[in-house]
């Protein structure tokens, strides 16, 4: 959601299909990325990942939402 904000755009537009975006991203094909700073970057990409073990906590979801916004 953070990098559709930021794009200004859903993800995946190319796609007509719902069923084309869930192939996607069941594959692992991620929208493009956003330009924001390397932080904002990394958190996105750390929400993306395939496994949600990898993914970071809504905790620090938070935290560098707040570092970005002071």
């Amino acid at each position: 959601m953070l990098n559709s904000a930021l794009l200004g755009k859903p993800p995946f537009e190319e796609f007509q299909l719902p069923t084309q975006i869930v192939m996607a991203a069941c594959t692992g094909s991620r929208p493009k990325l956003a330009t924001a700073n390397d932080e904002l970057q990394n958190l996105i990409q750390q929400c993306w990942a395939q496994n949600a073990a990898h993914r970071p906590t809504m905790k620090k979801v938070v935290q560098v939402l707040e570092n970005w916004l002071s």
